[in-house]
């Protein structure tokens, strides 16, 4: 007899059949529906148990009651076969392009690098990194993940307060923690519920290693000869963005002035120090612009000049020699 009519004669032989009745219905779809999530069409699986033990198959159907119907890898059988759940188990080769189902990796994809009875080690097209999951968390792939991009309020590449005076940039978003690269270069895992604010970067501007003046968007050089696009400035860091980069989603750190305008040549911008603290080239020309003489009318000299800003009418032509009445 089967598990089940055992368990039930179990039950009934102490006046529990009705209960045994209900238990075991819920077993059953519980069965049911671990079967449709451990097994998806698509899926290559190897029969471990009965008449065709060995044999691999394609799952092209996942039915109630634990039954999988199958399309054999053997040119001797044509027709699908149907096999139960618990006479399977998935099948995976080293190459395998998969994706995590289920469980911490969940949404990932990445290339099968090794294979054992009880785990898979996976390379990450995401992490770049290996992980290790089960066989039943894992489906053959179609294409690569771009991972999850936002989480709460917070979207992949934010500038985030992380204290009172430190700062960084999102570089990767998981279930609910994110990955922060800080202006040290390190690497932080921080919680939803511990994140601080965002940061905005527009308007920021700094000076490279030639004083000239860089800002987001613009594409830098650094010292080790590296290349990104500005994504975020706070202070002394450049937060960079390269295509090349394999890791923390493309995001280093450097500070400006270890950095050179990648367009450093003709057409850059006008070298201004001090530019950071939020003084525009223009606001300079203006500070600095010298007055003509003639702006004052005939005969009024520097002295007329300094009185009639205050207000004061100038007489006499002389250098210095004006001198004004305020009214």
């Amino acid at each position: 007899r089967g598990h089940g009519e055992v368990f039930r004669a179990m039950l009934a032989s102490v006046g529990k059949e009705k209960e045994s009745m209900l238990l075991l219905q819920g077993m059953e779809q519980q069965v049911k529906a671990a079967v449709r999530t451990a097994f998806v069409p698509g899926d290559t699986v190897r029969v471990v148990d009965g008449d065709l033990v060995n044999l691999t198959a394609t799952v092209t159907q996942a039915l109630d009651g634990g039954i999988l119907v199958c399309r054999p890898h053997h040119k001797e059988l044509t027709a699908e076969v149907e096999l139960r759940a618990d006479q399977v188990v998935k099948h995976f080769r080293m190459g395998d392009h998969c994706q995590v189902l289920r469980g911490r990796y969940a949404g990932e994809t990445g290339l099968i690098v090794a294979v054992d009875d009880h785990k898979v080690t996976l390379f990450s097209d995401l992490s770049k990194h290996e992980v290790e999951v089960k066989p039943t968390d894992l489906t053959e792939a179609t294409a690569a993940s771009s991972g999850r991009e936002t989480l709460g309020a917070y979207a992949l590449h934010d500038l985030v307060q992380l204290d009172g005076t430190g700062v960084g940039v999102i570089v990767k978003v998981e279930h609910s923690s994110f990955k922060v690269l800080d202006t040290s270069g390190a690497v932080r895992t921080v919680r939803l519920g511990d994140m601080g604010r965002k940061r905005s970067s527009r308007g920021a501007v700094a000076v490279d290693s030639k004083m000239q003046s860089i800002g987001v968007g613009d594409v830098l050089s650094t010292e080790d000869g590296r290349q990104g696009t500005v994504k975020h400035l706070f202070k002394s860091f450049v937060f960079l963005h390269s295509r090349e980069a394999t890791e923390n989603s493309g995001i280093f750190v450097v500070r400006a002035r270890q950095t050179t305008a990648a367009d450093s040549g003709a057409g850059a911008r006008p070298t201004v120090q001090g530019e950071s603290f939020g003084v525009s080239v223009a606001d300079r020309a203006e500070v600095f612009r010298p007055m003509s003489p003639s702006h004052y009318g005939a005969g009024a000299g520097p002295g007329a000049a300094m009185w009639n800003n205050g207000r004061g009418r100038g007489a006499g032509g002389d250098m210095g020699g004006g001198r004004g009445r305020g009214r």
